[in-house]
Formats: C-alpha cells, structure tokens, sequence
C-alpha cells in the first residue's frame, strides 16, 4: 500500500492567475503533509508531483526553480503548452516535447473509439492520420466527423440548444462535475440526452467516477463564444457551489478549501468581487487553519486590486 501510494502521481493544476504560493498549498494538501514541508518531502520520499498546465503561473520563474532543486527521492514532472523559464544548468532536469502519437498508438486509439462508438467508413483513420499529425486531440475530432453522416455538421458549431448549454456549463465550472451538478447550472436541460451527444462527439469526456470533464483547448473555445451568458454562469456555479456547504450534494466532491476557492472564483469572473470578498473573508481563518492559507491568499491579493477595502484579515507579509 505504501509503495503504491508512493508511485501514485499526484496532479496540481495551475489555474490562470495561480500563484507559486497556491501550488504548494495545493500540493501540500494532496500529498495530506503539513504546511511547508513539501521540499523535504520531495527530497526524502518517493512521490511523483505533476504540475500541469504550469505555463498559467504568474511567478513561474521564481516557482518553478525553487521546486525540487536538490536531487532526492522524489520527482516534478511540469506539463506546460509553453516552454518553461528554467535554468538550463538545473540539475537533474530533463526536457521533453510531446508530439503526436506513432501511427500505431494513433491507430489503437481509432480503434479504442470505434468500439465505443461505432465503425467509421473505410480509410477514415488513414486520412486522419496524415491530417492531425497522430495528435490525439486533433484525432478524436476527426474521429468523430468521420462517424457523423457526410452531411452532418461536427463540433461546437454543429451542437444541439441542449447540448451547447451544457458544454457551456461544463467549460464555465472548469472541475470535473456530475449530472446532478450541471442540471443546477444548466436547469431545463435534458442533461443526459446532452451528455449523450457531447461524448459522441468528442466534445466532454467521462469519468470513471460518473463526472464529465472538458480539455481545457474545447473550454477556451466554448468560453470564447459566450457573449452576456456567461455573467448568469458564473452566478449560478458560486451559488450552487456555496450552497452545497455540507459537501454532500451535486458538488460534494470538492472540501472546503476547494468549494472557497470555486465560489471566489466565479464572483470574481461574473464581474462581482464583493461576492468574492465575502466569500474570502468568511472562509480565511479556516482555511489557515487548515494550512491552505497559501491557496486563499492570491484571492485574497485579486479582491486587494479590485476592492483595496474588503480585503481579509492578513498580515501585509502575507499579501506581499
């Protein structure tokens, strides 16, 4: 157990605007070791810390070379679309680009979705192959205009109402969320006749846990056609996310630290940052008690910026 539990990697990810600050908060919290020690940590045990989308970090430089700079039991593995600035003498550093998948591996996953979803016509996967690069991404979008009929129109543009307002949904929450979640966001919606074509299309993936998640290029482009809408969005995810204080409801997966930060969030996009302030201030002590003040206080930095006056019960050390 304790080996598996060592080998295990555990995923942080950086969201825009993140801080280095949050990101060992957050790393701490998984990786269930007290505040601070996540240096020593990495040096003494064999745990595996992947820090994707890393190019979101506002101080990558200082961040990022202060991670892991002395060689030791355990491992940072930084996945960024951006290349890092990190020291080239850094030791024990090695640099990766990931490319497209080999035409076998490309194949296997045509495969893989022609047993989900059904037969695509014959040498749809050749001509994708030579189209995409073996870029899974790329992949599964012409996988799934290859399964639709030839005049049938694919991708986001060629969504139904149903379907659209739950992508929609789905790319505004940005964690991975159960139906029950997106029937709060998305009321009078046939949710799983949604769901349904969203799989199928490649759009959403799901969960083994039941949830649904989007691939954060699909969230850029859903997000980017959203003109008023989404301000409404982004109310109802902080309401029905801090409405679910108990943790038991249709976002009971996210702890408390997590339900702060999401509700803060969300006010902060909807364009209402005394929402968020309320929501920070009410939420600070607990969670520097927890020893997620790291994770708390770039929020608590954003509401300074937009409203110097509500601002937590911080020391200036710590906002600084």
């Amino acid at each position: 157990g304790d080996v598996a539990a060592a080998l295990s990697p555990v995923i942080i990810r950086c969201r825009p605007g993140d801080r280095g600050e949050a990101i060992r908060a957050r790393a701490e919290r998984e990786l269930a070791v007290l505040p601070g020690t996540l240096d020593n940590v990495l040096r003494e045990q064999p745990r595996l810390l992947v820090i994707d989308d890393a190019h979101h970090l506002v101080d990558a430089p200082d961040t990022l070379r202060s991670l892991a700079t002395e060689a030791g039991a355990g491992r940072v593995l930084l996945v960024s679309s951006e290349r890092l600035p990190l020291r080239r003498a850094q030791s024990q550093r090695f640099e990766m680009v990931v490319e497209g998948l080999d035409e076998a591996a490309a194949r296997e996953l045509w495969s893989d979705l022609e047993e989900r979803f059904g037969p695509t016509r014959a040498g749809a996967c050749d001509q994708a192959l030579v189209v995409t690069g073996g870029l899974p991404m790329a992949l599964r979008r012409e996988f799934a205009r290859s399964l639709a009929a030839d005049d049938a129109v694919t991708g986001l543009e060629g969504l139904s109402e149903d379907a659209r307002r739950t992508a929609e949904a789905i790319a505004v929450l940005d964690v991975p969320v159960a139906p029950p979640g997106l029937a709060a966001i998305a009321p009078d919606v046939d949710i799983e006749k949604a769901l349904i074509e969203l799989v199928k299309t490649q759009v959403v993936d799901p969960l083994a846990d039941g949830r649904f998640a989007m691939h954060c290029e699909i969230a850029e482009q859903v997000l980017g056609a959203l003109g008023e809408d989404r301000v409404e969005l982004e109310e109802r995810a902080a309401i029905h996310i801090d409405a679910d204080s108990g943790g038991s409801g249709a976002f009971g997966i996210l702890d408390r630290v997590d339900r702060l930060r999401e509700c803060a969030r969300h006010w902060l996009a909807a364009g209402t940052p005394d929402r968020a302030a309320d929501i920070v201030v009410a939420g600070f002590d607990d969670a520097a008690s927890r020893g997620c003040a790291g994770e708390v206080t770039p929020l608590a930095r954003r509401n300074e910026a937009a409203i110097p006056s509500r601002v937590p019960p911080v020391s200036k050390t710590q906002l600084t």
